[in-house]
């Protein structure tokens, strides 16, 4: 094979290694940034979920504390929101944990007379657990993804060489 023939076909051998490289990083690439999106929203409805259930919690204790029933529309909204949070939620254990304070302030709130200060030692730790849960997600989705980088990276070191090396050969061969 001539020197010509070889240079050839080692420069497209190394395009078309470099395109898939290129195209395999990108699929992996969109499919983190696609899980990450996923994730974002998860974290929203949470977080949302959450707050909505202790704002709905706290009427329902200010009611309590001024000697006014509580009406059954405000046990629903509470019920619904626990039940939505706990769809929200997997088995691990700070997630489990969440659920579990959430029911525990449902059940405290639903006595006849309930213990407030165990209340508020629950939507304590439901706030910190939700903090952690959030925090710990947070971090995971914002991670610098570091496939693409070396990618770049390889690439803008390596085609400056490449047109260095090859630039006569490859104008010879167009020109011919």
């Amino acid at each position: 094979m001539s020197s010509n023939g070889f240079l050839l076909l080692s420069s497209i051998l190394s395009g078309t290694l470099g395109v898939i490289a290129g195209a395999v990083i990108s699929v992996v690439y969109q499919t983190k940034h696609y899980k990450g999106n996923l994730v974002e929203k998860w974290m929203s409805d949470l977080r949302n979920e959450i707050a909505h259930f202790l704002e709905l919690a706290e009427s329902m204790r200010l009611m309590n504390t001024e000697m006014i029933p509580a009406n059954k529309d405000i046990f629903s909204q509470i019920h619904s929101k626990s039940q939505k949070i706990k769809l929200l939620l997997n088995d691990e254990f700070k997630q489990r944990k969440i659920f579990e304070h959430v029911q525990s302030m449902v059940q405290e709130a639903s006595k006849r007379n309930p213990d407030w200060s165990k209340y508020s030692m629950h939507e304590v730790e439901l706030v910190k657990f939700t903090k952690d849960v959030l925090g710990e997600e947070w971090t995971e989705v914002y991670k610098t993804p570091k496939a693409p980088i070396v990618a770049i990276f390889i690439f803008l070191i390596g085609l400056p060489v490449f047109i260095y090396i090859y630039a006569e050969e490859i104008t010879k061969l167009v020109l011919k």
